[in-house]
């Protein structure tokens, strides 16, 4: 069995993605949930979460990223920031706390322009599920929907 694997096929991470981190976005973004499919691979690369919803008002539909990670916030921010540019809104999930968050963030200022410059939004969990950092509109899903389609139904 793979390192970080709770069994076949299924890893730590893949909890993280889950029904708060859903209702968090779309109170803070007014969208509702549509579909998401788990390590798609979008232009060569696997992301963890490719995710579709639409718009409450104007029922524009909107792609989602989502990065998933246990700790490592560096390391889930250089991925971010590689994929971006395939999302309309990308998230960064991290199993600690909003303390340790902006701990690492005030430490690492390369984090910081990744973060702000990539408009890269990160969800931690304290007590519950936090948008930390809200990702900003980044218009980007043409390759995403073109490949899934069906997930945007």
């Amino acid at each position: 069995m793979a390192a970080g694997a709770i069994e076949e096929g299924v890893f730590k991470e893949d909890k993280l993605f889950n029904e708060d981190v859903i209702r968090r976005v779309e109170e803070y973004h007014d969208v509702e949930y549509r579909s998401h499919l788990r390590h798609a691979r979008v232009d060569g690369m696997e992301l963890d979460v490719v995710a579709f919803f639409r718009k409450r008002r104007s029922g524009w539909g909107r792609t989602f990223g989502f990065e998933l990670k246990q700790y490592d916030l560096a390391r889930v921010v250089e991925q971010a920031a590689r994929r971006r540019y395939l999302f309309d809104y990308y998230y960064v999930v991290l199993n600690c706390s909003y303390r340790l968050l902006l701990f690492q963030i005030i430490w690492n200022e390369s984090i910081a322009k990744l973060i702000k410059g990539h408009r890269i939004g990160i969800i931690c969990r304290d007590r519950d599920w936090t948008i930390a950092f809200p990702s900003r509109y980044k218009k980007g899903c043409m390759r995403v929907l073109s490949q899934y389609e069906e997930g945007w139904r």
